[in-house]
């Protein structure tokens, strides 16, 4: 059996459809917050039991029966999404699971000003110590991000960005589900490290020749400071905790510290996973852009 948390989030439900695609649904539990947001799943056969990442009994109850449990990564500031790995992998291993699955992320070290960073550092430091089996998605950037990275460029006709002449590495949601859900399914997985993306690097200035190649007009990139990224989140009203990692994000960028491509997902999934360039043609019209 396998157990996934965050059942009724984005990456959580599209991995819970790819299980669904290879294995019986008696064999999958998701783990949620609140059951009853979660019927299309139970609809489906799919075990839907309450887990809370604050209330470890739950937890311990919602992995019952499962050889296998896929943690994904929360959405809280650090010292309390810290607690709350470390409470779900303690609930993983006194249900009985043997192996852990877990959504880090490129470049996962406590040094890095992407505050974000130790969170992921010490979840897989902590999953390695608890003799479990375990293997790490360290995942890029996320392709369905990339409206907020760059804003309006139909208007403002650039994008403006603290990456210097720094790349990342980008992966899409849809592609780590399949590739979770394979790695979930097949062997030769276990304790292992994965840098999950597209096997390419973009610069931001790339970024915006291929917004305004589909566009089918100039982008440029333009360089701001890092103090002018955060004005514009703070104007947003974004909590203090996600400016902060964000502001490092740009820092760590300009550090080269997600200059990271890999082959890896392509080898799991057996083809090459979306790029940048063919999230923009199937994702990015003129309303869409203008919108974001």
């Amino acid at each position: 059996m396998i157990a996934i948390t965050g059942g009724n989030g984005q990456l959580g439900r599209a991995t819970a459809l790819e299980l669904l695609k290879r294995i019986e649904s008696q064999q999958l539990v998701v783990s949620v917050r609140e059951p009853e947001k979660a019927a299309e799943l139970a609809g489906q056969g799919v075990t839907v039991r309450q887990g809370d990442f604050n209330d470890p009994d739950s937890l311990v109850r919602a992995f019952a029966g499962a050889e296998q449990v896929l943690i994904i990564s929360g959405d809280t500031p650090n010292e309390v999404r810290i607690r709350q790995h470390r409470t779900a992998v303690d609930a993983a291993k006194q249900a009985g699971a043997q192996h852990i699955v877990y959504t880090s992320v490129v470049d996962p070290d406590p040094a890095s000003p992407f505050t974000f960073a130790a969170i992921h550092a010490d979840t897989e430091a902590y999953i390695q110590q608890s003799g479990l089996d375990y293997t790490f998605f360290r995942n890029g950037w996320y392709l369905e991000g990339l409206p907020m990275m760059i804003g309006n460029p139909v208007e403002s006709k650039a994008i403006h960005f603290p990456g210097g002449d720094a790349k990342l590495v980008f992966v899409g949601r849809n592609d780590i589900a399949q590739g979770l859900a394979i790695v979930l399914t097949t062997e030769g997985h276990r304790n292992q490290v994965y840098e999950i993306n597209t096997g390419k690097t973009y610069s931001f200035t790339e970024i915006a020749n291929a917004v305004g190649k589909q566009l089918g007009e100039s982008i440029q990139y333009v360089e701001i400071p890092t103090a002018a990224l955060e004005a514009g989140m703070r104007s947003s009203h974004l909590p203090d905790f996600l400016v902060e990692a964000l502001t490092g994000m740009s820092e760590a960028v300009k550090q080269h510290r997600f200059e990271k491509p890999s082959d890896t997902l392509a080898t799991i999934l057996g083809r090459q996973p979306k790029s940048l360039e063919q999230f923009l043609a199937d994702s990015f019209t003129l309303n869409s852009l203008s919108a974001s």
